[in-house]
């Protein structure tokens, strides 16, 4: 639990002995507190499914990173620069736009969303950060 919820925990505990009805402090507290479980519980999933694909999660080695992003310099300078190359054509994003078909969204409805993927998104289940 993190600090944050347990401090509006105790905080909403003390305020209701206090009042014995609803306020809208107390309210909206409630909504506060509703929200921040739903975070802590959205955050041990996702962390569960990095576990789970072998993803760094706590010990990511920065000092590769470097050599990583030099490594893909020439694919990326083909993509910016080329104008007969097109981001389109290249299958890592060919897969990427099918799974967000799969997940019943578009490009654009993806990159406004204001949540977090469902568990059983495609675009989840196919991504490869690092």
């Amino acid at each position: 639990m993190s600090s944050k919820l347990y401090d509006a925990l105790e905080k909403y505990i003390k305020l209701t002995r206090v009042q014995t009805y609803p306020t809208v402090q107390s309210m909206t507290l409630s909504i506060s507190i509703c929200t921040m479980i739903k975070a802590d519980i959205q955050r041990e999933v996702h962390l569960q499914d990095a576990f789970d694909n072998g993803w760094p999660v706590l010990d990511i080695d920065f000092s590769q990173i470097p050599d990583r992003i030099s490594n893909m310099k020439p694919l990326l300078d083909s993509v910016m620069f080329d104008p007969h190359q097109r981001l389109e054509k290249f299958p890592p994003f060919i897969d990427f736009k099918d799974d967000i078909c799969a997940d019943g969204l578009t490009v654009q409805r993806l990159a406004d969303m204001p949540f977090i993927l469902d568990r059983n998104s495609k675009v989840l289940a196919n991504a490869q950060p690092g």
